[in-house]
């Protein structure tokens, strides 16, 4: 398998699947494009945590403070607040990072339908704001969606990327940091 690269995907947004503990994975990418320009990281669900990245930034820059300043992070609680904080990203940072975005379309108080539809919308805006910066998108083991009606949202998101690809972070530094200097 080919090594992923934000760079090389700017048509379309890269699409990343691994466990919960993708935050190994996840911190150290943010990390390093954090040294370099200003990004905007959606954090849908529960699962971004700012002092593994802070700890990370330590390992890769003396400047944390500039850094960790570097990050602007919104928070999506809901499907419905996942296509309005896409929809207004108007001035665009130089990555956009969204960080386990099927875990808002899971929402069982929200019909299929309507989740269809706002996560194909979703999907609009993250073409959008990947011409011309690169958006790296994660999601959950899609291995792990059993309801027959949510493994077509994962469907739509998998199709629609421009490359997608699942990590296992068993004692392993993630490969994809190969395009970011290490």
């Amino acid at each position: 398998m080919n090594s992923p690269s934000i760079e090389q995907n700017r048509a379309s947004y890269l699409l990343l699947s691994g466990s919960h503990a993708a935050t190994q994975t996840e911190n150290p990418i943010i990390a390093r494009l954090s040294t370099k320009s200003k990004r905007m990281v959606l954090r849908c669900g529960n699962r971004f945590k700012v002092f593994p990245l802070a700890r990370e930034l330590r390992n890769v820059t003396p400047m944390v403070t500039t850094s960790l300043n570097n990050i602007g992070v919104a928070w999506a609680f809901s499907c419905y607040q996942v296509v309005s904080l896409l929809s207004g990203f108007s001035i665009l940072p130089d990555y956009v990072v969204v960080l386990d975005l099927l875990s808002t379309f899971f929402d069982e108080n929200v019909s299929i339908v309507e989740r269809k539809r706002l996560l194909l919308e979703s999907i609009v805006h993250l073409r959008r704001l990947s011409v011309p910066p690169p958006v790296l998108v994660t999601t959950q083991p899609l291995a792990s969606v059993k309801e027959p009606a949510l493994n077509e949202l994962k469907i739509v998101l998998v199709s629609s990327a421009k490359s997608f690809y699942k990590y296992n972070l068993l004692n392993q530094r993630p490969w994809i940091l190969r395009n970011y200097g290490q």
